[in-house]
């Protein structure tokens, strides 16, 4: 068991530094695309939106880190129940996130023009942002069975899978754009291969994990567990708020 463990904390880091490699190398080449194909006017309509919604992840507040927290213990006594029913919070929890993002995306899409400001594009702003709601609500929609790899040390799964995507996307965007140079298609392409990633890694888990594929019979969290894990989030949130503020002034 504990040679297991150990060889699977080398894969997690082996395969950490090798995503992390792949997205610096695949975000220059596709970023110098991007301003190449698209404008400089286009890449500010991209990282504005990208800031906005990255303020609106700020309502995550940390529930991701703080429930795998919790999972490691079950799942190294294999602790099905308890397994069951925290992986029932986590997907409860990031739905509401989901629909909470949604509603505020909602609100914000009528004054979209204002805080962009004018700008000379076709394509109309408002869709341009919604597309770009659109993928962050996906992400937590299905992303939450992802905390039990993370859990059982095995995340060296997703980033083999995500690194495989990052190229993949990056590759097909690249492609797109300069074959049509339309950023409708290349945020099309984005939420489209987001949404397979997330589905992947899903299936995989529910072939590896069969008890969490269905969790309509899941026990709901006990009072000191649910207790537990919202002193963790408040413990995260100024971490998540101060990440937030370094990323965007940095």
């Amino acid at each position: 068991m504990k040679n297991t463990r150990t060889n699977n904390s080398i894969k997690n880091g082996l395969t950490s530094t090798i995503v992390y490699m792949i997205n610096i190398l695949m975000s220059f080449v596709s970023q110098a695309v991007f301003i190449h194909t698209l404008g400089a006017q286009y890449n500010g309509i991209k990282g504005l939106f990208s800031n906005i919604l990255n303020m609106l992840n700020i309502a995550e507040l940390g529930f991701g880190s703080a429930i795998v927290y919790n999972l490691y213990k079950p799942m190294a006594k294999k602790e099905v129940e308890e397994i069951r029913t925290l992986v029932k919070y986590y997907r409860n929890v990031y739905h509401t996130i989901a629909g909470l993002i949604f509603g505020i995306g909602i609100i914000l899409l009528p004054m979209v023009p204002t805080i962009v400001g004018e700008v000379s594009v076709p394509e109309n702003i408002r869709f341009l942002f919604f597309l770009y709601l659109l993928s962050t609500v996906f992400s937590y929609l299905l992303t939450y069975k992802r905390s039990v790899l993370y859990a059982d040390q095995k995340s060296y799964i997703t980033n083999t899978v995500g690194s495989v995507f990052v190229i993949l996307k990056n590759l097909i965007q690249i492609v797109v754009l300069m074959i049509t140079h339309n950023f409708v298609l290349h945020l099309i392409c984005q939420i489209g291969l987001t949404l397979l990633e997330n589905i992947i890694i899903n299936v995989i888990v529910n072939k590896k994990y069969e008890y969490i594929r269905d969790l309509s019979d899941a026990k709901p969290l006990k009072k000191e567990v649910k207790e537990d894990i919202v002193i963790k989030v408040k413990g995260l949130i100024f971490h998540k708020i101060g990440a937030f503020v370094v990323l965007r002034n940095g």
